[in-house]
């Protein structure tokens, strides 16, 4: 049947951000994120403290909700979604916003078992959006309450995996 993307149906707060990270655990295997340019001394750190649970990182144009023209490259990482990774998550940023470079990374992105992206955002523009099947809304909205999603169109990247 297809993916389509459901926004958030109000602004993303703290509180939605930790429900966020709690769902995102229970539904996928692993998160990404990508560094453009060089971290302040606590993205590094937050990235050093994750090594254990790395599967890769490369050197791309493109990840979850970015696509870079011209030779632009960032580092994209990818990382094992387990309960120590998701408490580091949570007690390393209090908000989605806060993933923002140059000191920590950007476009914090979940991903399921299959490849294909969940969760999408692109931080620096404060953009933020799920990538669902129709009747996945339902328990997202167990966490983040009723009527908490929006439609917003049919997904345009069906085939995109990590």
């Amino acid at each position: 049947m297809g993916f389509f993307i459901y926004l958030l149906n109000q602004e993303w707060d703290e509180d939605q951000y930790r429900k966020l990270i709690e769902i995102a655990f229970e539904k996928n295997s692993h998160f990404m994120f990508s560094v453009q340019n060089p971290l302040h001394r606590e993205g590094q750190l937050f990235i050093n403290q994750l090594k254990p649970f790395l599967v890769n990182v490369s050197e791309s144009n493109r990840w979850p909700g970015t696509v870079l023209f011209g030779d632009k490259r960032a580092s994209v990482y990818k990382y094992r979604l387990t309960s120590v990774t998701c408490n580091m998550l949570k007690q390393s940023f209090s908000h989605l916003w806060d993933w923002k470079a140059p000191i920590y990374p950007e476009d914090l992105s979940f991903i399921r078992k299959n490849g294909v992206p969940w969760f999408i955002s692109i931080t620096h523009e404060k953009e933020a959006f799920f990538k669902l099947e129709p009747g996945e809304t339902k328990d997202i909205e167990k966490y983040l309450g009723p009527n908490s999603l929006k439609l917003d169109t049919k997904d345009l990247c069906s085939d995109e995996k990590y």
